[in-house]
């Protein structure tokens, strides 16, 4: 299917509407348009509010609100051997963050996991999803201290729930989208 000129469209969520589900379209728009009635804490980002935003954990089938995403997290003390391993394995093949302007972003939030906001938690879990995929099992077991089955498991349901809070169908942060373009959808 072609879609018109999609560089006046500001959001992920237009572009997927408009091209893929014209019939649809107004039904979904409705349904991503509606606000949740209750706040949610949340540390936003300094380019984005999320206070009223909608939810989207309905695409992902969990509510992303009953989440504790800190327990999801691998440990502060590892943070940096993901990334380290995310530089030598992932960042050559998916060139799409610039190490030198988020690297210091990425080895401070070790140290505050459950004050981080929501765009910046999406791109850590899908900067875990990314290590763990590029390892074979025994490498994950030896490195990272887990088998690589559970670390694939958990650092999937994070990167849906992340996010699903990040909005990130509504969303004009690069950060988000930066997360949701480093998910390869046909891994493990």
């Amino acid at each position: 299917m072609r879609c018109g000129n999609i560089s006046d469209v500001p959001y992920i969520k237009d572009i997927i509407l408009t091209c893929c589900y014209p019939p649809q379209v107004e039904d979904i728009k409705g349904i991503l348009n509606e606000t949740d009635s209750e706040p949610e804490d949340d540390y936003p980002s300094p380019t984005t509010n999320h206070s009223n935003s909608s939810h989207q954990s309905f695409l992902f089938g969990y509510s992303s609100s009953n989440v504790n995403m800190v327990e999801l997290h691998p440990t502060s003390d590892r943070l940096p051997k993901y990334w380290e391993t995310f530089k030598e394995n992932v960042d050559p093949l998916i060139k799409v963050l610039h190490i030198p302007t988020i690297e210091p972003t990425i080895l401070q939030a070790k140290d505050r996991l459950g004050r981080i906001h929501r765009g910046l938690e999406a791109l850590l879990f899908s900067i875990y999803y990314g290590v763990a995929t590029s390892m074979s099992p025994e490498e994950c077991l030896a490195e990272l201290g887990e088998e690589k089955k559970h670390l694939l498991a958990r650092y999937r349901f994070g990167i849906e729930q992340a996010l699903a809070r990040a909005d990130f169908l509504q969303t004009d942060e690069l950060v988000v989208l930066q997360a949701v373009s480093q998910v390869n959808p046909q891994a493990p």
